[in-house]
């Protein structure tokens, strides 16, 4: 199962609400017999980056694209079940 962006305006960070979007997504995942639910960071990201592997997804590979002329990575990341 994909998870593909959890975005939280600027003024509502720091509440936590991530965090249950992300538990709320997990078990939905756990009750669909998911083997893993999986997603792209980008690299630079270090905030979601560190959210994520502190819930325990695994970096898993990486995934190239273009912004314009601007090549980007985005963090191939798992959490396997």
């Amino acid at each position: 199962m994909e998870l593909e962006r959890i975005y939280i305006r600027k003024e509502f960070q720091n509440q936590k609400i991530g965090q249950k979007i992300l538990d709320n997504v997990i078990e939905m995942a756990i009750q669909r017999k998911m083997r893993y639910l999986w997603l792209g960071v980008w690299e630079h990201n270090h905030r979601g980056l560190n959210f994520y592997l502190k819930n325990k997804f695994e970096v898993t590979g990486s995934h190239p694209y273009m912004v314009g002329n601007d090549r980007q990575t985005n963090k191939i990341m798992k959490l396997f079940f």
